[in-house]
């Protein structure tokens, strides 16, 4: 394959560099979190060096087609390097050498029930897509279903920014009254 270069804003190189287990990206839109968290998990397709099983997720998973998954296939596209990956697009999969992406959603459709995330065996990399739409009790069930020996586990989470009564503000931010 030849060389992939991204062009990173600034204010998310930590991702790339940071290894954290959680990673949050913040803010309004436009901000360009979405494009960060996507070329992330670009990168760690690629890289062989490095053991990746990761899952793009939203709370349901037929909004992951124009999200998350959009993303992804856009910096494959723009980097010109599809023809090296096996892609299933109907499953939103993609896998490269040892490594892969897929689609998970923590719910089917609006209003199911809960999806079974204990299928993510050995699953090291987790993009979650417009996070503060996932409840706490979701996530927490996720993460304690994150089990491997294949590296770290990465969970990174890209949002809105949510309301100061949010679980997730409350557990990784000190929020003064």
């Amino acid at each position: 394959m030849s060389k992939v270069e991204q062009s990173v804003l600034s204010h998310f190189r930590s991702l790339f560099q940071d290894e954290a287990r959680y990673i949050i990206g913040m803010g309004g839109r436009g901000n360009g979190r979405s494009t960060a968290g996507s070329q992330y998990v670009l990168s760690r397709l690629i890289d062989q060096s490095v053991y990746t099983r990761g899952a793009i997720m939203r709370a349901i998973y037929s909004d992951i087609r124009s999200s998350c998954w959009r993303e992804l296939s856009d910096r494959i596209i723009e980097q010109d390097i599809s023809s090296v990956f096996r892609i299933a697009d109907n499953e939103m999969y993609v896998e490269y050498g040892g490594n892969s992406i897929r689609a998970h959603g923590f719910k089917a459709s609006s209003g199911s029930l809960t999806a079974r995330l204990k299928s993510l065996a050995n699953y090291n990399l987790i993009w979650i897509d417009e996070a503060e739409e996932i409840g706490e009790n979701e996530f927490r069930t996720l993460d304690d279903t994150l089990r491997t020996t294949k590296g770290n586990i990465r969970v990174i989470l890209t949002l809105n920014t949510p309301p100061k009564n949010h679980w997730i503000l409350k557990k990784w931010f000190d929020m003064i009254p």
